[in-house]
């Protein structure tokens, strides 16, 4: 989900965009991420992004085709390998495309100007660059970005929400929560009953009722989409050219 233009891709790995299309429209990727203006896969193990490059975000790639997950902010993108090792590029202004740490992560989440992730092993939290300060003394089960803060799952399931604007309310995302994405100023969950909840101030928090798998949060909080527990695709928000 990024800032003016969404992607999605099929069971067979083919990749479908609307809205400001990037040029992603057509590929193959076992996985994506997309960010204000770029959109970036996983092509038999390596990245491989289009669209905006004022930060060097699509072309400044990592190299390599042992890369295992993605992710992106709103215009840095972090990857890891299948050791768990952690690379980042793009905007670095702040220093969130800039790892402290060569130890292996999971759960990376790009932000705005910062980055947060979970060390593997401990699942302690971590955040570089313009960070929100997480609880470091707390395992988490999850982590996610949510504009210039960040929001993290703890074991019991329950969300708690860091540097986020006050219209974020954690509690109302329910427990045990399953999976999470935010963007700046909108946050959703889908609990472990395929519930969809949002929370927050912009178009994004205004989720329609509905059981979903996994829900995206566009950056800027305009728009989310979620797949449903039936494998359809649902979008809410600012509308995007030909969005489904």
């Amino acid at each position: 989900m990024g800032t003016d233009h969404a992607c999605a891709r099929s069971v067979d790995g083919a990749v479908a965009c609307w809205g400001a299309d990037p040029g992603a429209d057509g590929t193959v990727a076992s996985a994506l991420a997309a960010g204000d203006g770029v959109a970036c896969g996983l092509v038999e193990g390596a990245v491989v992004c289009a669209g905006l490059d004022d930060a060097g975000q699509s072309s400044e790639t990592p190299s390599g085709t042992s890369f295992s997950s993605i992710a992106f902010g709103e215009a840095h993108g972090c990857a890891q390998d299948e050791s768990g090792a952690a690379v980042c590029w793009g905007a670095d202004e702040a220093g969130q495309a800039t790892v402290p740490t060569d130890a292996p992560l999971v759960s990376l989440a790009p932000g705005q100007a910062h980055t947060c992730a979970l060390f593997e092993t401990g699942l302690r939290p971590l955040c570089w660059g313009d960070a929100p300060a997480l609880p470091t003394d707390t395992p988490l089960a999850r982590v996610a970005a949510a504009g210039p803060g960040a929001c993290g799952v703890d074991p019991t399931g329950a969300v708690a929400c860091f540097g986020t604007e006050d219209a974020v309310d954690a509690a109302a995302l329910g427990a045990p929560v399953a999976q999470l994405s935010g963007g700046d100023g909108a946050v959703c969950a889908v609990d472990t009953a395929r519930q969809l909840r949002c929370t927050g101030s912009t178009a994004a928090a205004d989720a329609p009722a509905l059981a979903a798998v996994q829900v995206s949060v566009a950056p800027d909080g305009r728009q989310a989409c979620a797949v449903t527990d039936t494998g359809a695709l649902r979008c809410w928000g600012e509308t995007l050219r030909g969005q489904p």
